[in-house]
């Protein structure tokens, strides 16, 4: 019985990642993956206990590399977005035993064509991986992050914890450079955009790496780079970030309001999408 339950709900899991349900199947196959999720069952090869999900996301590696792949390749549709963020995302959710169900696409083709004609990207930041307390499952799932501010117990709060699809700036190094907290805040309430939650920073920076081999503001020991301000808080100054080329997660809170440098931009988010 263990093992038929075993082969049922990798089956289930791997038909859930692909993407492959209409709504109402997608609900009852994530109900029954996350009874299982927890559990540790007999893997019908090996006779050893083995958690599905685990097994599942080890097997659908090429999954996400296929979803890449598609990114890169193919016209950028809705349907398409979906399909691939669907698949990123439920192979890095089972890496913490979260089951990930991305919703539909929520914008237009010409909104989407809009969008990435001015450099931005969508990301999708799940459920479950947005708020403080969610932040230390970020650094299971990305160990090489490293930073106090992806541990349990960490002490960085966000300003707005959102979940599901968002933009932001694509481009490696950031924008709204030489700019004050002051200026920087006055130009994104302008735009109606609003700062990056660390959260949703991390995931963008996670998917620029997968789509481009680079982090999002990669230190380059010997050249020019950006650090940027989110939407996240250390004993309530805005923090800073940046990425190490090796993965590693650089947090800081020594900036004051009026520093404004070369390489000291921002990452941001439209609130509403024309």
């Amino acid at each position: 019985m263990p093992i038929i339950r075993s082969i049922m709900v990798q089956e289930a899991a791997e038909r859930l990642m692909a993407g492959r349900l209409n709504p109402d199947a997608r609900k009852m196959i994530t109900n029954l993956v996350n009874l299982a999720a927890a559990a540790s069952v007999i893997d019908p090869d090996t006779g050893a206990p083995f958690t599905p999900l685990a097994a599942v996301s080890e097997r659908r590696v090429s999954l996400t590399r296929a979803a890449v792949a598609e990114f890169k390749t193919q016209p950028h549709t809705p349907e398409l977005m979906t399909s691939v963020f669907q698949r990123i995302s439920a192979e890095r959710g089972a890496k913490v035993g979260l089951v990930v169900e991305v919703t539909s696409f929520p914008f237009s083709q010409e909104q989407l064509a809009a969008s990435e004609a001015k450099g931005n990207r969508f990301g999708y930041l799940p459920a479950g991986l947005e708020t403080q307390a969610d932040r230390h499952k970020l650094g299971r799932i990305f160990p090489k992050m490293q930073s106090q501010s992806v541990q349990e117990g960490n002490v960085v709060t966000n300003d707005a914890s959102p979940s599901g699809w968002f933009e932001y700036e694509a481009a490696v190094d950031a924008p709204y450079t030489k700019t004050t907290e002051a200026q920087l805040m006055a130009r994104l309430g302008k735009a109606g955009r609003r700062l990056l939650s660390e959260n949703q920073y991390i995931i963008a920076s996670q998917d620029s790496k997968l789509f481009t081999g680079h982090y999002l503001d990669e230190f380059k020991p010997n050249g020019f780079y950006t650090y940027v301000r989110l939407g996240s808080r250390r004993d309530g100054r805005l923090v800073d970030a940046y990425f190490y080329t090796d993965g590693r997660l650089r947090v800081r809170s020594d900036l004051k309001p009026v520093n404004h440098y070369s390489n000291l931009g921002a990452r941001s988010s439209g609130v509403n999408i024309a």
